[in-house]
């Protein structure tokens, strides 16, 4: 006849312990990827504010070295639409000088833009603060709506 084979009973201190071990291990791997995920988003928002402070940059030096040209086919396509290259030359002042103060990068619905703060000497010595606006247009960064630079 089958007699059935004694089996201790579970130990539940031991089953506690085992729940406690495997629930700090999940969360160890929860802070990590935490972290992780952290620091790659840090990098991304450093590498867009860079980016379109190398846009503002190249415009304002192409304005400042006379190339007005040049900072035109900087513009975004929608201010190229509404202004004309000629007439974009002769509202853009002679440019002394230049600073970029701060830049400010947002994305909302999809669409990257930047707002790059500015402290402009003008030959004729009038200083002025400027915020150039920009976007992202196929994938580089675009002066939009310029004003009076």
């Amino acid at each position: 006849m089958y007699e059935p084979m004694m089996v201790p009973p579970a130990n539940p201190a031991r089953r506690r312990r085992m729940l406690w071990i495997l629930a700090a291990v999940v969360a160890g791997l929860c802070c990590i990827g935490g972290v992780i995920g952290g620091v790659r988003l840090l990098g991304a928002a450093r590498s867009a504010v860079g980016d379109a402070r190398a846009a503002a940059d190249a415009y304002l030096r192409d304005v400042q070295s006379g190339d007005v040209n040049g900072a035109y086919d900087r513009l975004c396509a929608s201010t190229r639409s509404h202004m004309s290259r000629d007439a974009f030359v002769a509202a853009t002042r002679p440019l002394r000088s230049y600073e970029i103060t701060a830049v400010h990068v947002t994305e909302a619905n999809g669409r990257t833009s930047a707002m790059v703060s500015t402290h402009l000497t003008l030959t004729d010595g009038t200083v002025t603060n400027q915020i150039l606006p920009l976007i992202k247009e196929g994938g580089a960064w675009r002066i939009c709506d310029t004003g009076s630079s």
